[in-house]
C-alpha cells in the first residue's frame, strides 16, 4: 500500500490528488444525502446556506446576470481565439 501511495504522489501533481480527494468526499456525501432525508436537510440549511449567501451577494453586485456577459462577449472571444490561433500558427511556420 505504501508503495502504491508513493507512486501516486510521484506521478500525480498535488492539485490532482486534491481534486480526486474532493471528488471522493463529494461522492460519499452525495450517497449519504440520497439515503438520509434528515442529513440532507441538515446539510442544506447549515452547511451550504452560507456558501449560497456569499455567491448570491457576489452576483448581486452587478445589475445583470453572468450569462448575459458570456452571451455578449462570446462573439468577441471567438474572434480573439481565432485571431490568436492564426497568429501563433503563422509564427510557428516561420521557424
Amino acid at each position: 500500500m505504501r508503495k502504491a501511495c508513493s507512486k501516486v504522489r510521484e506521478y500525480s501533481p498535488l492539485f490532482s490528488i486534491a481534486v480526486f480527494a474532493f471528488t471522493f468526499i463529494s461522492l460519499i456525501l452525495y450517497i449519504i444525502v440520497l439515503n438520509s432525508v434528515s442529513f440532507a436537510d441538515f446539510f442544506n440549511y447549515n452547511v451550504s446556506a452560507p456558501f449560497r449567501a456569499v455567491l448570491s451577494w457576489i452576483t448581486a453586485l452587478v445589475p445583470f446576470s453572468i450569462v448575459e456577459i458570456v452571451l455578449f462577449a462570446a462573439p468577441f472571444l471567438l474572434f480573439l481565439l481565432i485571431y490568436l490561433t492564426v497568429k501563433i500558427g503563422k509564427k510557428g511556420k516561420k521557424a
